[in-house]
């Protein structure tokens, strides 16, 4: 539905490689992945300014996580990713026309009920 992961134009690609980077503990370069205009999370990923509780947190909720979920709207994706019997999921919005770049506009780590 969304296209190949490796390809910028699908909204699976930025998500993806924010994903391996996190993963890798690699906080470096994410504003590539990661709108100019993102808020919350995203923006302090983008610039460098997200504390260390805040990269560890968002670490543990994407290790085995997978997607769960998505909810197309216009222009903007939200992907859910969860592991199974977590406490967190992550959820990620992701903007861009139609045959342009997609870049992560927002991420939250919310508690899973």
């Amino acid at each position: 539905m969304f296209g190949n992961s490796n390809d910028p134009k699908s909204p699976l690609y930025p998500v993806q490689e924010l994903i391996k980077k996190v993963l890798a503990d690699d906080f470096e370069g994410l504003d590539e992945f990661i709108h100019e205009r993102a808020r919350g999370l995203a923006a302090k990923l983008r610039t460098g300014k997200a504390t260390d509780k805040e990269k560890a947190q968002l670490k543990e909720a994407l290790t085995e996580a997978k997607q769960t979920g998505n909810k197309p709207n216009g222009t903007q994706v939200t992907l859910i990713y969860e592991a199974e019997g977590a406490k967190q999921r992550v959820v990620f919005v992701v903007v861009g026309r139609q045959d342009a770049e997609k870049k992560i506009s927002e991420i939250h780590v919310r508690q899973v009920r």
